[in-house]
């Protein structure tokens, strides 16, 4: 499949160029895994409610620093595939009986999206061993 001509460049200089994506995509992976909050009102998802909170704050945060960083966008198949994916997600989120449910799972699948495509930018700018 082709690829559009828009082309992600990496920074000017690699040590500085994604080092807060990194960073944000670092200390997100490891505050999902330790995000619980032991509150009345979460009983039955204490563990749930805040690690997915914490999945697409990073997610979010991590894929605007990095599309404010990049000066153009490469679309791969890969990205095509992905972004179909999230299309139909959000098809059968506007058609499901339980929406609450249906735009938690939604908003999930979208925040692992933007940590691939973030995490792909990141690794661009020169840290990938680091990622």
């Amino acid at each position: 499949m082709a690829t559009a001509s828009l082309r992600s460049e990496p920074a000017a200089d690699p040590a500085r160029g994604g080092r807060a994506g990194l960073r944000i995509l670092q200390f997100g992976v490891l505050a999902v895994v330790l995000a619980a909050l032991p509150y009345p009102l979460f009983d039955l998802e204490r563990h749930v409610v805040p690690k997915e909170l914490v999945a697409e704050l990073a997610g979010f945060g991590a894929a605007v620093y990095c599309l404010v960083r990049t000066r153009r966008v490469e679309i791969t198949a890969a990205d095509v595939l992905l972004a179909g994916f999230l299309g139909l997600s959000l098809a059968a989120a506007l058609l499901a009986q339980n929406h609450w449910l249906a735009f938690r799972a939604l908003g999930l699948s979208l925040s692992g999206a933007l940590f691939f495509w973030s995490a792909r930018a990141v690794a661009r700018a020169g840290h990938a061993e680091r990622l």
